[in-house]
């Protein structure tokens, strides 16, 4: 699902939106929202996720200030991606093993280690993405999770394919550093 901007009609003179005041607005709701989601999805755990992936959604915004009512767009975000959640929750229950059949297949439901491992990753993730230039970053979420071409971003973004290419690997260099030092050793490709 792509990430719409939200704007309130008649709201043209709102003041304009920084990352910055959205990531801090996200903070600062992070409760209200855990339990709007919670509501929703009727799984604190997956509500958690959703926080997690509300974020990223927030943090890889290529332009920020088109947001001119933060709460809003908090909230109708977090309800689309509730909506989503369910969606594949119901895809996947109506494909699901017979239950007599289940009973023998072994679960893959991570260990507490996994799943700290898993988090503390997201939050790398996040930090380096968000602590790119602007544009770098602005590239890096266009191709990776906008999934558009070099010639859309180069167009969309009104620079050369050939810097489009740079900042993607400048960014992809950037972003396997921080795993490197996170794991405490080179990454194997």
């Amino acid at each position: 699902m792509g990430l719409s901007y939200t704007t309130v009609e008649g709201d043209r003179h709102a003041p304009l939106v920084s990352l910055e005041t959205l990531i801090n607005f996200v903070r600062g709701e992070q409760g209200p929202l855990l339990r709007f989601l919670t509501w929703k999805v009727r799984c604190p755990s997956a509500a958690a996720d959703l926080i997690q992936e509300l974020y990223l959604r927030i943090v890889t915004l290529a332009n920020p200030e088109r947001v001119r009512n933060p709460r809003y767009f908090l909230y109708t975000t977090a309800k689309h991606l509730a909506i989503d959640h369910l969606r594949r929750e119901e895809r996947v229950t109506s494909r699901s093993t017979p239950l007599d059949q289940a009973v023998s297949l072994p679960t893959a439901i991570p260990d507490a280690e996994t799943t700290v491992d898993a988090k503390h990753r997201l939050t790398a993730v996040l930090q380096a993405i968000e602590s790119m230039p602007p544009k770098r970053r602005a590239v890096f979420v266009m191709f990776k999770f906008e999934h558009k071409s070099y010639l859309d971003i180069s167009r969309e973004l009104n620079i050369s394919i050939k810097t489009v290419e740079n900042h993607l690997t400048k960014a992809m260099s950037y972003c396997r550093a921080r795993f490197e030092a996170l794991d405490g050793s080179p990454i194997k490709e």
